[in-house]
């Protein structure tokens, strides 16, 4: 019985380490997550107060949810004199979340509506 119980303590120690090498991983995948998400919207703050808008295109802003705002700001300021810099901030900011697809990857079909 002695051995029984020496090797289901070993069992339970072996489980535990596996245990918390899991926890950690994923802890450190979340605070990767975090930290991509933190730049992100850092990024999206220095375009957007980079291009302020004017005072009445934010009133009417302020309407839309808080989530999507900060976006639609920045996709909005595309087609201003710096559209090519916002695109390519944006361009980099897809490119290192992962969102942005290659253009081989878009197929277009006839009758598809283009925005």
């Amino acid at each position: 019985h002695y051995f029984l119980l020496c090797l289901f303590l070993f069992m339970m120690a072996l489980g535990k380490r596996n245990m918390e090498g899991a926890e950690r991983e994923l802890f450190s995948r979340l605070l990767a997550e975090k930290t991509l998400r933190t730049q992100t919207e850092f990024e999206l703050h220095r375009v957007q107060s980079s291009h302020a808008l004017p005072r009445k295109k934010q009133a009417l802003q302020s309407v839309t949810s808080p989530s999507t705002a900060p976006t639609d700001r920045v996709f909005q300021d595309v087609g201003g004199e710096t559209g090519a810099q916002c695109l390519e901030t944006l361009v980099e900011i897809g490119h290192r979340e992962g969102w942005l697809i290659n253009a081989n990857e878009v197929c277009f079909r006839r009758g598809d509506a283009l925005l």
